[in-house]
């Protein structure tokens, strides 16, 4: 049955009459109401958008494939240790450069050039040089930090140049420990997000502010290696102690990769899991 208010006499009578027709309001009544965020007023929604609420998990990335794991760091020249292999993750070390080297000068010695005019900038030995070229930045026993510049022209290649950073500088710029990641760029997109499910959980190895801490699986594709092809991810370790650490921790050789998207999220520099993607 309908019932229908009629308004009689003075406003107020009025007034009276439109609130029983109302009922109690939400403050009366003691109701919070929550403003329906489910739809959007018609004209406020993107053109195609979707009317129903689309669910934090259907929005995540779906997986990207099975990728062979390696890991990488800032060599240290005279912890090198002659005929030592430097450490790796995997079956076999990721050159930087792509090529094994083929350097010339002194037997126990190697000139280290800048790309630019070839100018010699420091000379260092055999296997230092060799784990250089391995990892792509190296700190020398001088103090100076030196960056891999890629193939050059000059007696022997790689060439590096000097640079002012906490630990390396890769492809997308200053690389962060344990969360930024090489992948060949055909592939993955230089800048993506990624999310690894097998190293959400662990604890990294070292002490704040770089390590220490809970892994929640994501890391960004900061950096490429130029011996990097198809389903591989180098992960940034900054130390060669934290390789072996994390390889007895996890013994990871695979990891499922997938596309950061709702998983994971860059923000103020940081990269973290998204709110509310858990």
């Amino acid at each position: 049955m309908q019932f229908f208010c009629r308004a009689r006499g003075a406003m107020a009578v009025m007034a009276l009459a439109l609130a029983a027709c109302e009922g109690p309001s939400a403050i009366a009544s003691g109701v919070n109401v929550a403003p329906d965020t489910e739809v959007a007023p018609v004209g406020t929604r993107p053109a195609g958008a979707e009317r129903d609420t689309v669910s934090v998990a259907a929005k995540r990335g779906g997986p990207l494939g099975t990728f062979r794991f390696t890991m990488y760091y800032v060599a240290i020249e005279g912890q090198h240790r002659r005929g030592e292999p430097a450490p790796a993750a995997g079956a076999e070390p990721v050159l930087a450069s792509a090529v094994p080297g083929n350097l010339s000068g002194p037997p126990d010695k190697v000139t280290l050039y800048e790309k630019q005019g070839c100018t010699p900038i420091a000379e260092i030995d055999r296997g230092f040089a060799r784990e250089l070229d391995l990892q792509g930045t190296g700190k020398l026993r001088d103090g100076r930090v030196l960056n891999t510049s890629g193939l050059c022209r000059c007696p022997n290649s790689p060439c590096f140049f000097e640079i002012e950073a906490a630990w390396a500088i890769g492809a997308n710029g200053r690389l962060a420990p344990f969360r930024s990641v090489a992948i060949d760029t055909r592939l993955i997109k230089l800048g993506s997000l990624l999310y690894i499910p097998e190293l959400d959980g662990v604890r990294m190895p070292g002490k704040a502010p770089w390590g220490g801490y809970v892994h929640d699986g994501c890391v960004l594709a900061d950096d490429r290696g130029g011996g990097i092809r198809g389903h591989e991810l180098d992960l940034f370790v900054a130390k060669r102690g934290y390789v072996n650490a994390l390889r007895r921790k996890t013994r990871l050789s695979k990891v499922t990769v997938f596309d950061g998207t709702g998983w994971c999220e860059k923000k103020n520099g940081r990269v973290r899991r998204a709110a509310g993607s858990i």
